[in-house]
């Protein structure tokens, strides 16, 4: 709890209206960051998966990752 709060970095190159909702609603990913240093939250499923598809195609066994979502990153 002492470490709970974080920024968010928007990506806007995820953006989008949302087309089933009644009212206009914009959604897009973010990034999570660490506060103090600015830097990627360590444990952001974000962040992990951009660091694992950069493995992936550093070492060449692939050029594609496929994640499921991490519903606790999610604001509803």
């Amino acid at each position: 709890i002492n470490e709970s709060d974080m920024l968010l970095k928007p990506d806007l190159t995820t953006a989008y209206i949302d087309p089933f909702y009644q009212q206009t609603t914009m959604f897009l990913f973010c990034d999570v960051l660490n506060p103090d240093t600015g830097e990627p939250y360590n444990r952001d499923s974000r962040s992990m998966a951009k660091k694992a598809l950069a493995y992936v195609q550093s070492s060449g066994v692939g050029d594609v990752v496929y994640f499921g979502p991490e519903a606790e990153f999610f604001i509803f």
